[in-house]
C-alpha cells in the first residue's frame, strides 16, 4: 500500500510538470510500455490477464491524480463498449455514454471528450461499416486498439427458456447467436433495440421477453442468466479502436491504418499497394466501401438484415413473417419499440415502408436519405407512383416497390398469392426480392409505378366504388335489410356479405385507395358514363341495343388471355 501511494505522490508531481510544459496527460505509449513489462514478468500462477487488468487500474488511478481523461464510448452502461472502454482506460476515468458511433465521433471531433472507444471489426459478423466510414469523414486519429471476447447470454426474469416470447438484442448480437435462436427459440418474435444494454432493460420492464446480453447488463438490472455463453461461434471477438485528435509516439509494436480514395481505371489498385509489397510490408486485410457520391453501385445481398417500418401490424407484420420464415432477420419496428425508424434506414441492408398509405411518402421522406447507397429500400403500399417517386428523389439507394394482392389476413405460409413488383433503381436488389419472394412461394406479377396505379385503379379503384355504391342505395332504398337478406339469391348474399366486410374495415384505408390513387378519378368517371349509359337502355325500353350491348360484353369477358406464368385462360 506503501508503495502505491508512493506511486500517486509521484503521478502527480509528474502531471504538474506537464501541466507546466503543456503537454497531454495521455500517454499511450508509454502506458503500454508499462503494462507490457509488468505482463512479461508473471509467472504460471499470475495470468497474463489478471496481471493486465491489475495495472491498467493502477496506471488509471495514477493518471487520475493528473486529470482523468474524458471518454465517450457507444453505450448505455453495461455495453460490451463500455466493458473495452474500462478495460482500456480503467475505472478511475470520466466516461460519457453516446447512443450512437456516429456520437462518439462527434465527441471527440468537438473536444467534449478527449477520446472514443468504437467497435469497427467482429470476427464472426466482419466489419462495423459505419465505423469505417465515420473515420473517412472525420479528422480524427487511431490511437490504439482493444480485443474483447464477447460472450452472449440469454437474460430475462422468466422461470424458463419456453416462457420468452419476445427476444430484443442488438442486431449484430441477434446475427452472432442466429443458429442458437432457430435451434432453441424459432417461434420467438425478434426484435432490435439500439444495444444490447437498451435490450435488456426492455426484458426487464416487459413480461415474457427476453435479451441477449452481457452478465454485467443482466445483473444490473436484476435480469437471471437463463442460458450462458449462447454465441455460435466460440471465437467471438470484437475489434475496438481508440480515436483521438493527439498523434501517439511509435512503440516499435505498432500498427497503422490508411484511408485512401482511388481513380475508377484499370490498375489503380494495384499502383497503390505496390509501394508496400516492394517493401515486404504485410497488410492485415483491405476493404472498400462505397464513397456515397459517385454512379456506380454495389450490393452484398447474401444475408441481409431487414428492417420493416410498421412491421409490428397488419401488412407489415404479415411480410416480417413472411420473411422471417424464409431465414432472414428482421427487425419490427412500431411507434413503441426501441429500434426507430431512423434506426433502421441507419442499420439494416434492407428497409421496408409499411405504414398507411396516407403516411407513406411523409415516413418515406423522413428516412429515404438516411438509407445508405448499397442498401435496399421498399415500399409495401396499395398506390405505387407517388411513393416510388418520393424513395427515388430523396434517396441514392437501390428502389422496388411492392403491393401484395391480398391482406394481413391471408394464411401465413399459404402459397401461389399475388404480389406486384415495381422496378425503381438498381437490378440486384430486384433481383434479390424476385428471389425472396418466389422462395417463398409467392407468385410475383412485374409491371412499372405507373402501369400499377392504372390497373388498381379498376381493381380496387372502381371496386370499391361500385361497393360503396351498392351499400348507399340499399340504405337508401327503404327496404328492411332482414327482409332483404331473407329474399337474396346467393350471389346478391355474397355481394351483402362484401359491403360488410368493407365497412368493418378503418374508412380511411378505403378513402386513400379511392383518393390517392392518380388514376382513380378517371376510372369512377368513365363507370359513372358507363351506368348512365346502362341506365338509358333501360328506362327507354329498347331491347334490342340491349341484347347488343350484352353480347358485345360477353365477348369482351370470354377472350382468352395470358398470365405472367404464359397459361392461357
Amino acid at each position: 500500500m506503501d508503495l502505491l501511494k508512493g506511486r500517486q505522490n509521484v503521478a502527480a508531481r509528474i502531471g504538474q510538470v506537464k501541466r507546466e510544459l503543456g503537454l497531454g496527460v495521455l500517454d499511450r505509449a508509454r502506458e503500454e510500455e508499462v503494462l507490457r513489462r509488468a505482463t512479461s514478468l508473471c509467472g504460471e500462477d499470475l495470468p497474463e490477464e489478471a496481471v493486465r487488468s491489475i495495472f491498467t487500474e493502477i496506471v488509471s488511478a495514477a493518471r487520475a491524480v493528473q486529470q482523468p481523461p474524458s471518454v465517450s464510448f457507444l453505450g448505455p452502461e453495461g455495453t460490451f463498449c463500455n466493458q473495452a472502454a474500462l478495460n482500456i482506460f480503467g475505472h478511475s476515468t470520466t466516461l460519457r455514454s453516446a447512443d450512437t458511433i456516429s456520437e462518439v465521433f462527434d465527441l471527440v471531433e468537438k473536444g467534449i471528450c478527449g477520446h472514443g472507444v468504437v467497435p469497427v471489426e467482429n470476427s464472426y459478423e466482419g466489419s462495423v461499416n459505419q465505423t469505417l466510414d465515420l473515420l473517412y469523414r472525420h479528422d480524427l486519429k487511431i490511437t490504439g486498439e482493444a480485443f474483447l471476447r464477447i460472450r452472449h447470454h440469454l437474460l430475462g426474469r422468466a422461470d424458463s427458456v419456453e416462457e420468452i416470447k419476445v427476444l430484443y438484442s442488438h442486431p449484430m448480437a441477434l446475427g452472432q447467436c442466429r443458429s442458437w435462436i432457430r435451434e432453441n427459440l424459432p417461434k420467438v418474435s425478434l426484435r432490435g433495440a439500439e444495444s444490447t444494454s437498451a435490450a435488456a432493460r426492455r426484458a426487464a420492464r416487459e413480461a415474457g421477453a427476453g435479451a441477449i446480453g452481457s452478465r454485467t447488463a443482466g445483473l444490473s438490472l436484476g435480469l437471471d442468466i437463463l442460458v450462458e455463453n449462447i454465441e455460435d461461434s466460440p471465437n467471438n471477438i470484437t475489434r475496438f479502436l481508440v480515436i483521438g485528435k493527439d498523434r501517439t509516439s511509435a512503440t516499435g509494436r505498432d500498427k497503422t491504418s490508411l484511408v485512401f480514395t482511388l481513380r475508377h481505371e484499370p490498375g489503380a489498385l494495384h499502383r497503390a499497394l505496390e509501394p508496400l509489397a516492394s517493401r515486404r510490408i504485410n497488410m492485415n486485410r483491405i476493404e472498400s466501401r462505397p464513397m456515397k457520391r459517385g454512379s456506380w453501385e454495389y450490393l452484398f445481398f447474401v444475408d441481409p438484415q431487414v428492417g420493416i417500418i410498421g412491421g409490428t401490424g397488419g401488412m407489415g407484420a404479415w411480410f416480417a413473417d413472411l420473411l422471417e420464415q424464409t431465414g432472414l432477420r428482421v427487425i419490427r419496428v412500431g411507434r413503441s419499440t426501441p429500434v426507430t425508424p431512423v434506426d433502421a434506414a441507419r442499420q439494416c441492408d434492407v428497409t421496408v415502408v409499411s405504414v398507411p398509405i396516407a403516411d407513406t411518402v411523409r415516413v418515406i421522406r423522413d428516412v429515404a436519405p438516411l438509407v445508405p447507397e448499397n442498401s435496399l429500400l421498399m415500399d409495401l403500399t396499395s398506390i405505387k407512383t407517388a411513393p416510388m417517386g418520393a424513395m427515388l428523389e430523396f434517396s441514392r439507394s437501390q428502389v422496388v416497390g411492392l403491393h401484395p394482392l391480398f391482406g394481413p389476413s391471408a394464411p401465413r405460409g399459404e402459397t401461389g398469392l399475388r404480389i406486384v413488383v415495381c422496378r425503381g433503381r438498381g437490378a440486384r436488389g430486384l433481383d434479390w426480392i424476385r428471389k425472396v419472394l418466389s422462395t417463398a412461394g409467392l407468385v410475383v406479377v412485374e409491371m412499372t409505378a405507373q402501369e400499377h396505379d392504372r390497373v388498381m385503379g379498376v381493381v380496387q379503384g372502381i371496386n370499391h366504388f361500385v361497393t360503396l355504391s351498392l351499400a348507399l342505395c340499399v340504405e337508401r332504398s327503404g327496404i328492411d335489410l332482414k327482409d332483404l337478406i331473407d329474399c337474396s339469391t346467393q350471389t346478391f348474399a355474397r355481394r351483402l356479405e362484401r359491403v360488410r366486410a368493407v365497412l368493418d374495415q378503418p374508412a380511411g384505408l378505403f378513402g386513400s385507395i379511392l383518393m390517392e390513387n392518380p388514376t382513380a378519378g378517371a376510372f369512377i368517371d368513365e363507370h359513372l358514363h358507363a351506368a348512365e349509359e346502362v341506365a338509358r337502355t333501360v328506362r327507354d325500353g329498347e331491347r334490342r341495343d340491349f341484347e347488343e350491348m350484352f353480347a358485345r360484353l360477353k365477348r369482351f369477358f370470354h377472350q382468352p388471355y395470358h398470365t405472367q406464368g404464359g397459361k392461357t385462360v
